[in-house]
């Protein structure tokens, strides 16, 4: 059965994407489904307690020149125990995932698009230098850095 015969009976079906995938399948979105679960699983083992992610984002955006920079897209709350983003900085290409401490002091964690965690790790970090200390691991290289 070709496409356009399947989008066809797609159009049919009542349910028509549960029903069709529930038939036929699709490689790309359960690939896509496995990743994500990975990701959330990595970040849960990381996460000390749940946060307000949209809050954090806010305070990221304070700065819009610095995290358009890292060319940020794709942001997500998991859970509201992590902000996940994509970003294509010149030192990070993949996803920076942000959890809360204990001690309400933020932790960084640095993925690549295969899932493995950079040993690159900025723990213990104020609201106030969030944005600063992200772009010393995505963006600026060591010698540019003024801190």
């Amino acid at each position: 059965m070709n496409k356009t015969e399947l989008l066809k009976q797609m159009k049919k079906s009542k349910n028509s994407i549960s029903s069709w995938l529930k038939e036929y399948g699709d490689v790309e979105i359960e690939s896509f489904i496995e990743k994500n679960l990975a990701i959330t699983e990595l970040l849960l083992a990381k996460a000390e307690r749940d946060f307000n992610t949209t809050v954090t984002k806010n305070q990221l955006m304070t700065q819009p020149i610095i995290v358009g920079s890292w060319g940020a897209h794709n942001w997500k709350n998991i859970g509201n125990t992590a902000l996940l983003f994509q970003v294509n900085g010149r030192l990070h290409k993949g996803i920076v995932a942000i959890v809360l401490g204990f001690e309400d002091l933020y932790k960084v964690f640095l993925l690549d698009e295969e899932l493995n965690f950079s040993p690159t790790i900025l723990e213990s970090v104020y609201a106030e230098d969030l944005v600063l200390a992200i772009d010393a691991i995505v963006e600026t290289p060591q010698k540019e850095r003024l801190f």
